[in-house]
């Protein structure tokens, strides 16, 4: 149960993130089906995983059957933003998208205009 605690209580807030191969980790994985193995395979991890490792090369994936996953970096959004300012986004987000920075009238949105023009109304009214 120390083992455990020690273990847990190193990480900085996420006990999943924290190894330290100096922790014992044979009482936690005491109910696994192969302590060992699970233990070098957490440690192995880790070794991949951690800052101080260069990416693998190509050929390196290719000798381990890996695969490049998704990509995490940040995309953009909508592809016309570099062209956009304050004033073509206003003019959008105002007019429902008939103006502004991209959009148009379609039928979707003549009736939004339609119902956005009745809701108008109806408050004055009211």
């Amino acid at each position: 149960m120390t083992d455990q605690v020690l273990s847990i209580s190193r990480s900085g807030g996420n006990p999943g993130r924290a190894f330290d191969e100096s922790v014992n980790l044979a009482n936690i994985l005491g109910n696994h089906y192969n302590p060992a193995l699970a233990q070098e395979r957490i440690k192995e991890c880790h070794n991949l995983l951690k800052k101080s490792v260069a990416k693998p090369s190509t050929e390196e994936m290719k000798n381990n059957g890996w695969d490049a996953a998704y990509d995490l970096r940040q995309w953009r959004e909508f592809s016309d933003t570099e062209n956009a300012n304050v004033l073509t986004v206003v003019m959008q987000n105002v007019s429902r998208g008939w103006f502004g920075a991209g959009g148009g009238p379609t039928k979707a949105s003549a009736e939004e205009a339609n119902r956005f023009r009745k809701s108008i109304k109806n408050a004055r009214s009211a």
